[in-house]
């Protein structure tokens, strides 16, 4: 019996947990939980540039726009 409890708990707990894959996993665009840092940062980046326009270059800077969108919330 106590064996039956014991695998219903762990199953319960499988099934609670959430694990992060894939490209999450990795890069995290979450805003920036710090009020005052928050404003400091959307004050000081208000753009970005790229003066070559590779397509290794579009993707670096697709990235750098999702990450600061997530980021800062702009």
């Amino acid at each position: 019996m106590q064996r039956f409890f014991l695998t219903i708990a762990m199953m319960a707990t499988m099934f609670s947990l959430h694990a992060e894959n894939g490209y999450r996993l990795w890069l995290r665009y979450d805003k920036i939980d710090n009020g005052k840092l928050l404003t400091e940062y959307q004050q000081q980046i208000t753009g970005i540039q790229f003066n070559n326009t590779s397509a290794t270059l579009q993707i670096a800077q697709k990235e750098l726009l999702k990450g600061l969108h997530g980021l800062l919330a702009k």
